[in-house]
């Protein structure tokens, strides 16, 4: 809703200006650093939703990429898809008695819905998500099951074109020879922090752990859309500064 023209009228007012520190020209974003940002083109209703899980431009074109290669190709060619895989009632609400069956009733909307659950698995050369992949097919019905009994093979190729990381990965040597344990939090949420902190200390007085504080909302700001538009606030920040602050 931020990057679109309209102002729904239920926002708070805080949001509402944050909104002005940048605008829409076109198909064009102008941040608050005045840096121009132009409508990225998706080729299809997976690729754009693979966008907007990951909320990274670089990783959406690697997985999207192994995904022509190595499954599109062997897909049934079937009417284009319109509507988001993520507009599907099991993304909002758990599937309870008399709701609607949300299992896949085709192979490419199996497989898309499962590789949306388990996409932010994707990325880490140290773990393959083969497995995690598998069971999400599984959890679509007959048709997700049936694919991957009959297509092994290409998800293990596509499994492995898609599980790069967009960046070089830092290789570090072993810091005297102990096992390094690397703690995600955010700074955008004390409670998540204070815990971090907390484990953190609890784990530095092992003799063989090393433990590696990150906040990943020190990293987002380099990344974050939201921060690259407005210039002040990631997503978490503009939970933790506005909604928590007003509720």
């Amino acid at each position: 809703m931020l990057f679109t023209n309209e102002k729904p009228p239920l926002l708070p007012k805080a949001l509402l200006s944050l909104r002005e520190t940048f605008r829409i020209a076109g198909n064009t974003l102008i941040s608050a650093k005045k840096v121009r940002y132009p409508l990225i083109t998706y080729k299809s209703i997976l690729h754009k939703d693979l966008a907007y899980v990951l909320k990274d431009p670089k990783q959406t074109e690697v997985i999207y990429r192994a995904y022509l290669q190595h499954i599109f190709p062997v897909l049934p060619k079937s009417s284009e898809n319109t509507v988001s895989f993520l507009n599907d009632p099991k993304y909002s609400t758990p599937l309870e008695e008399g709701n609607h069956d949300t299992r896949a009733s085709s192979e490419e909307e199996a497989f898309s819905k499962a590789l949306l659950d388990v996409v932010r698995l994707f990325g880490n050369p140290q773990f393959s998500p083969h497995k995690a992949l598998i069971q999400a097919l599984k959890e679509q019905g007959p048709v997700g099951a049936n694919y991957a009994q009959e297509r092994p093979s290409e998800i293990i190729q596509f499994v492995e074109a898609a599980n790069i990381p967009p960046r070089p990965l830092p290789n570090k040597e072993k810091k005297d020879g102990r096992y390094k344990v690397a703690i995600l939090t955010t700074s955008a949420s004390g409670g998540n922090d204070s815990v971090a902190r907390a484990l953190s200390s609890f784990l530095e007085k092992e003799k063989n752990i090393h433990p590696i504080l990150i906040d990943v909302e020190i990293i987002a700001k380099e990344e974050d859309p939201m921060m690259l538009a407005t210039n002040m606030h990631t997503y978490d920040g503009i939970y933790s500064s506005i909604f928590q602050k007003t509720n």
